[in-house]
């Protein structure tokens, strides 16, 4: 039996842990997957990750003893495989697994940047770490052409670093009928920049005389998602917007919809924007280019916009007066589960 660790900070839902469960539950039972919580916590998907037959361990890479319980899991289960999901962090995790003999250490990229505020502690920081990734890494994954080309921009051993898009099944995405409007979907926090749509709802209501409704899904019950509810009430927006929440399929409730609205500053492989392509949505979204790289291979279906709420909302106005027509057809997209599941696979199989 083959036996892989993914390691993550906690496992809640977000779009790398829901990829990776997607993903490792494509696997036959010669395979055995491990997960490590680095924060020590339990999270929102840990009950599916232990249905679907995984082993979670929870250690907090904060506390005295971190090296030495992280060394002690790889050794006490004869662990193959470290395949880590925590940026660069990834480095100092996969010189501990060197130091244990594992054969695969893979660093998974699944951002194409540090969040954090550059000081000069985290350059020099990261700058180390970059060079742990190289040097202790057999494999390097990135999740995008932009996360590759922006991690790491000089590399030391090219042949160790690739890109993998993470996969979908289609079948997830039903072909119903489209009901309502807008729906956005992300975690309420100030990269995912669902604030902004309140202005260019705002704008509409004030300069176009036009109501639209918006369906917000996602964590909300955080510090942003607190100020988001607020400036809903100053603006007087409570009939324009409506606040979902988690919610257990994404992709089918999406499906009901005719366009999404994704004004996100920060993404990786940004998973909500191919979801709603897939689920035959109009989508308009910012224009980073981690989202101009999806929407190159739904170019019908999509614009990228600078953000503006004045260009924002005068878009909304047009495509309302003129609604395009989509394509039900499947695109042919490399965001394929099987695809992810043949790469990866293929990379596990070496050790």
């Amino acid at each position: 039996m083959k036996k892989i660790l993914h390691i993550f900070g906690v496992l809640n839902r977000g779009g790398a842990e829901l990829r990776t469960i997607d993903l490792v539950s494509q696997f036959p039972k010669e395979y055995q997957f491990h997960f490590v919580s680095l924060s020590g916590k339990q999270g929102e998907l840990d009950k599916k990750v232990l249905e679907n037959g995984g082993i979670i361990h929870y250690i907090n890479i904060r506390e005295k003893g971190f090296s030495k319980k992280f060394r002690r899991i790889i050794k006490n289960e004869k662990i193959d495989i470290v395949h880590s999901h925590v940026f660069l962090i990834s480095g100092y995790l996969n010189f501990l697994a060197r130091l244990e003999n594992v054969k695969g250490r893979i660093t998974h990229f699944r951002t194409s940047n540090d969040v954090k505020k550059k000081t000069v502690f985290r350059i020099i920081r990261n700058f180390i770490l970059k060079i742990l990734v190289e040097i202790f890494s057999t494999d390097i994954l990135y999740v995008s052409n932009v996360a590759k080309k922006r991690i790491i921009a000089k590399k030391i051993m090219q042949s160790k670093h690739f890109v993998i898009r993470n996969g979908f099944e289609d079948i997830s995405f039903p072909k119903v009928k489209k009901d309502k409007e807008f729906v956005s979907v992300g975690r309420f926090i100030e990269t995912k920049n669902q604030i902004f749509l309140l202005e260019v709802i705002s704008i509409l209501k004030e300069k176009y005389n036009t109501f639209i409704k918006i369906y917000f899904v996602g964590l909300d019950n955080t510090e942003y998602g607190f100020l988001f509810k607020e400036i809903i009430k100053e603006k007087r927006l409570d009939e324009n917007v409506e606040v979902v929440g988690l919610i257990e399929n994404v992709p089918e409730y999406i499906s009901e919809f005719k366009y999404f609205l994704f004004p996100t500053k920060l993404e990786g492989l940004p998973g909500a924007l191919i979801e709603a392509h897939k689920a035959n949505c109009y989508v308009i979204n910012s224009d980073i280019e981690e989202n101009i790289e999806v929407n190159s291979y739904f170019k019908e279906s999509s614009i990228n916009l600078k953000l503006d709420p004045e260009l924002w909302a005068e878009k909304i106005k047009e495509v309302l007066k003129s609604p395009p027509l989509l394509d039900n057809k499947s695109s042919n997209d490399p965001f394929q589960l099987e695809k992810n599941f043949s790469e990866v696979k293929n990379i596990y199989d070496k050790y």
